[in-house]
């Protein structure tokens, strides 16, 4: 079998590159000394939603073996409107402070945050989350629960709330306005904090009754540029995510959002966030390794980062691990992940659940196919890497630039998937580099010298 996958491997590679799924210029998040980042971690958390407090269930402790042991960077951390706005205009600052503690436990552990406004079925009262009960506004519609819980986006009050709320020339214009609002306080909030990476706007955006294609370019493009506008007005550096349609884009059509614009002063700092979802795994079914929706769902990604250029991160992907060809799955997003110079979060993090642990914190099958070599920070402008799982061998590619500083930084799960050592080669004579290995994080830093230099490295196991 293990042959067999490694043929598969190989077809998937080489139909990637046929397909040209990759974007012809791709972008990356930048950190403050210029280095191109690539964020690997989770999603924080599902269970948040029905929490009373609206919090997630991890401690300091869970964070840090999401570190230390898996090598991750990153968090995409729920957070949602009805806890910071529970009346109109009145913000819970005690909710905030409590989100400020978890962001400075990721900080301890150097990760990055994305803070995520999540909505599902627009309000908890339609049981999902996001809305205070003020901005739900059904007009007497009704809306009962539906199975699977996404068809009830369907029912007549879930979608008037969504038509209230996105109509901005109605008389509810005012909630859009509070939303706007809201972000700008949370901006005004968080800016300052190191590792708050970026806002992300509003969690799968629902267009109501508004369908496919309309609903992108009349609704959405110009709600994310008034958010976006507010939160410019405090906080001019931080990454912006935004997010397609869900709608069909989770399972590989196209998106129809025009091209968003960022009022900051600059070169724009936008990230495209879609997520992938194919439908049937979503709903329990078997992965059996067509790769069919991985064609689908990247070429269309592929497309639209050309027109947005903007960096990708996949906000959402997951399986269950007792579904079959679970950790097949997994492996198969993260080689295609590599080709498009992709960050990502799993969701989710809940034990028990779409999860890297079981009901009692033990790893299950996902965790050795999501803890990877990856650069988690590249000192130049990135031309390509790529890690071949079956094989443990890591390449990247990238050339040196004038003013970016401090070290290529590659994480290396050495204790896992290295247990026989690793060799490292670099294509430049040694005096243009050096090397320091941070053995607890395993953490390889690549020290550079010079610019439009450039540089291949290679990782493989010391058996090889």
């Amino acid at each position: 079998m293990r042959a067999l996958h490694s043929v598969l491997l190989l077809i998937f590679i080489v139909t990637l590159s046929a397909c040209k799924i990759v974007a012809e210029k791709p972008r990356y998040i930048t950190d403050d000394q210029g280095r191109a980042l690539i964020l690997h971690g989770l999603n924080t958390s599902s269970s948040a939603k029905q929490h009373p407090q609206r919090l997630p269930w991890v401690q300091p402790e869970d964070i840090e073996r999401e570190a230390t042991q898996w090598g991750f960077n990153f968090v995409r951390l729920l957070i949602f409107w009805d806890a910071i706005e529970p009346s109109p205009g009145v913000y819970d600052e005690h909710y905030l402070d409590l989100v400020a503690e978890r962001i400075r436990w990721y900080q301890q552990q150097k990760m990055y945050v994305l803070l995520d406004m999540h909505q599902d079925l627009y309000a908890i009262q339609f049981g999902g989350d996001g809305a205070p009960d003020w901005a739900v506004i059904t007009d007497g519609l009704s809306a009962q629960p539906r199975s699977p819980w996404w068809l009830t986006y369907l029912e007549p009050g879930v979608t008037r709330s969504f038509d209230n709320f996105w109509r901005y020339d109605g008389s509810h214009r005012y909630l859009q306005d509070h939303y706007a609002a809201m972000w700008r306080h949370v901006a005004q909030r968080f800016k300052d904090e190191p590792n708050v990476i970026g806002y992300d706007v509003m969690n799968e955006p629902y267009g109501g009754s508004l369908a496919w294609p309309l609903f992108e370019p009349v609704w959405l493009k110009p709600f994310y540029e008034r958010v976006i506008q507010q939160i410019r007005t405090v906080d001019n550096d931080t990454w912006i995510f935004v997010e397609p349609q869900a709608l069909g884009v989770n399972f590989g059509v196209a998106s129809a959002l025009p091209v968003i614009n960022d009022s900051r002063e600059g070169e724009k700092r936008l990230v495209y966030a879609p997520h992938f979802y194919p439908p049937l795994l979503h709903e329990g079914g078997d992965y059996n390794g067509d790769l069919t929706l991985f064609k689908s769902w990247a070429s269309a990604r592929a497309r639209e980062l050309d027109n947005q250029q903007m960096p990708l991160v996949v906000g959402e992907f997951g399986i269950s691990p007792q579904q079959k060809g679970a950790a097949r799955f997994i492996r198969d997003v993260m080689q295609f992940a590599d080709y498009m110079q992709a960050g990502w979060a799993l969701w989710s993090n809940d034990p028990g659940s779409w999860s890297p642990t079981d009901q009692h914190g033990n790893e299950t099958v996902l965790v050795d196919e999501l803890v990877r070599i990856y650069p988690r920070a590249i000192a130049g402008k990135p031309k390509t890497y790529l890690y071949d799982a079956n094989k443990r061998h890591f390449t990247l590619e990238f050339t040196t630039v004038k003013g970016i500083t401090g070290p290529t930084e590659i994480y290396i799960p050495a204790r896992r998937h290295f247990p026989e050592g690793w060799t490292l080669s670099v294509n430049v004579p040694k005096q243009f580099w050096q090397q320091s290995w941070d053995e607890q994080r395993e953490v390889l830093s690549l020290f550079t010298h010079g610019e439009d230099i450039f540089y291949r490295v290679e990782i493989r196991s010391a058996r090889q």
